[in-house]
């Protein structure tokens, strides 16, 4: 699921006018170019019924924003958010139920020699295997 959803944020003219490709799971690389985004996959837990698994998954994906300016960061959170939040189809392999967006809060990094302004943003995502 999660190759399904940076192929879907990769596929946003105003995200990629951005960050070009600058999205990558896990973490952002000490002194790569900025703007950029960073993908990581929080929580995967599967669904059950009273019958047993249901064959969906709530997932939490965590979104970080960079920016070299609190203003680029920004742009960059809303343009993401704007892709996903509210998104439902089946692409890619998966039944995609919907795209919540949780919580957002803003980060700064002063790590000589980088100050990065950032913007943390979790969704929940439901969805199974198509």
């Amino acid at each position: 699921m999660e190759e399904t959803l940076i192929a879907y944020l990769l596929a946003s003219p105003s995200l990629v006018a951005l960050i070009g490709d600058r999205l990558t799971p896990g973490v952002r690389t000490q002194g790569a170019l900025l703007p950029a985004l960073v993908f990581n996959l929080v929580s995967d837990l599967p669904d059950y019924s009273n019958s047993g698994p249901t064959g969906l998954t709530q997932a939490r994906i965590q979104l970080d924003a960079y920016g070299a300016t609190y203003a680029q960061a920004k742009a960059v959170a809303r343009a993401a958010n704007a892709r996903l939040s509210g998104w439902r189809r089946a692409v890619g392999g998966w039944a995609i139920h919907g795209v919540f967006q949780q919580n957002a809060h803003d980060t700064f990094t002063n790590d000589a020699p980088e100050k990065i302004h950032g913007v943390s943003t979790d969704f929940i995502v439901w969805a199974n295997a198509a």
